[in-house]
């Protein structure tokens, strides 16, 4: 594995791919700013509301995969777990540093 913290190189795509996909998925107030509906699990975390369904299959974790390989990273989409995005970003990472070497 990657060491802790290590660096993935950013796709030149990844800032329109990220605003494509998350920008028009949260529901927005009138004031312009995500509606927020609870705090989340974490400490500073929080839920907010969105136009998307969420459902097993549709989660947060597969909306981040789904960025990063509309970004082209080698990502595969089809994951439910958010330890199956790290796993992957962390091979990708230890790939980019090698070939860094």
């Amino acid at each position: 594995m990657a060491e802790e913290g290590a660096d993935l190189e950013q796709s030149p795509l990844l800032a329109p791919a990220r605003s494509q996909c998350c920008g028009p998925a949260h529901r927005m107030t009138a004031r312009g700013r995500a509606v927020r509906l609870a705090d989340g699990p974490y400490p500073g975390s929080v839920f907010l509301a969105s136009t998307e369904t969420y459902d097993l299959f549709n989660t947060c974790n597969t909306w981040t995969a789904a960025v990063l390989n509309d970004a082209g990273l080698p990502i595969d989409p089809r994951v439910l777990l958010a330890d199956q995005v790290m796993q992957q970003v962390d091979r990708i990472a230890t790939l980019q540093a090698r070939q860094r070497r």
